[in-house]
């Protein structure tokens, strides 16, 4: 079970370029979301099969996430982060590239339990190769 705990110093934030949340983190902080997206370059709001919402600069913009059948969700989160930084420099550092990316593969790691969860190379291509196509 996530608590949340506000640890965060305002005047911090503004030297931070980039915040993931899932809804699960902020929902006993209804104004977390609006005070981070208005204090960073970037704030990531992941709301599971929902899709989320991306601030870039204070704007938001909606993103979905592929629908799949639900395995188990432990790790999802993490696989995000870690696939949105990790494309963000493959995809000219284009957010809203990397979240497509992050999104299809936290996607895929919920239809599956365990280590099994985590991205293989083909996956990570096809994600990666479905965003340049879309760019075309």
């Amino acid at each position: 079970r996530v608590h949340f705990k506000q640890w965060f110093d305002h005047d911090a934030l503004e030297h931070i370029d980039i915040v993931v949340f899932s809804e699960e983190d902020i929902v006993e902080a209804p104004n977390m979301e609006r005070e981070f997206a208005a204090r960073v370059r970037c704030l990531i709001v992941t709301r599971a099969e929902k899709g989320g919402t991306i601030y870039l600069n204070g704007v938001p913009h909606a993103y979905s996430t592929p629908q799949v059948e639900l395995v188990h969700p432990t790790g999802a989160g993490d696989i995000f982060a870690a696939a949105l930084l990790a494309s963000l420099r493959l995809v000219d550092g284009d957010f809203e590239r990397a979240v497509r990316v992050a999104a299809y593969l936290a996607a895929r790691s919920v239809t599956r339990a365990g280590l099994a969860s985590t991205p293989v190379p083909d996956e990570v291509q096809a994600a990666l190769d479905s965003v340049r196509l879309s760019q075309d």
